[in-house]
């Protein structure tokens, strides 16, 4: 079963760049080109540990936990949400291929990336039933919101 994915673009700046270019992305550990191929979560928690020794623990298992979920969970098939600029907004569309990392940033500095197919116009999240707009509050960047199914049954199909 598919699951429905949120990947935020840093406050909606750059969920227009998502769009036009049919992609999502995330912006962590920018320098490392194969960050795509990492299986293993203890890997990526050094890596930011490594990129700055200051961070506390907390945040790295933030930031882990969502590159995590973007490079190792989140499959082609999937769906995916971003917020418009306006937050309203939500994007949403189609996962259709594997973690990339690119040297084109283009309108988004974010090199690591998935292909999307989106569909048509943005929903407008006031739409969803209050538990489901509660669940899509979530601060982190890259989370799971539910299987599909569960996802359009809550969304009213």
């Amino acid at each position: 079963m598919p699951n429905v994915w949120m990947n935020r673009a840093d406050g909606g700046l750059h969920a227009q760049a998502f769009v036009d270019g049919d992609y999502i992305a995330i912006g962590w550990l920018d320098d490392i080109d194969d960050l795509c191929n990492i299986r293993n979560s203890d890997v990526i928690n050094e890596l930011l540990r490594l990129e700055d020794p200051n961070r506390g623990n907390q945040v790295i298992g933030n930031y882990a936990s969502s590159i995590g979920e973007f490079v190792i969970r989140m499959q082609p098939e999937d769906y995916v949400l971003t917020p418009a600029r306006n937050r309203r907004w939500l994007w949403y569309g189609r996962i259709a291929g594997d973690c990339f990392y690119t040297d084109d940033t283009g309108a988004c500095p974010y090199r690591h990336r998935r292909k999307v197919e989106w569909e048509g116009q943005p929903r407008d999240r006031h739409e969803f039933p209050v538990e489901l707009r509660s669940k899509l509050r979530q601060r982190r960047t890259v989370f799971l919101v539910a299987d599909l199914e569960e996802f359009l049954e809550q969304a009213g199909g």
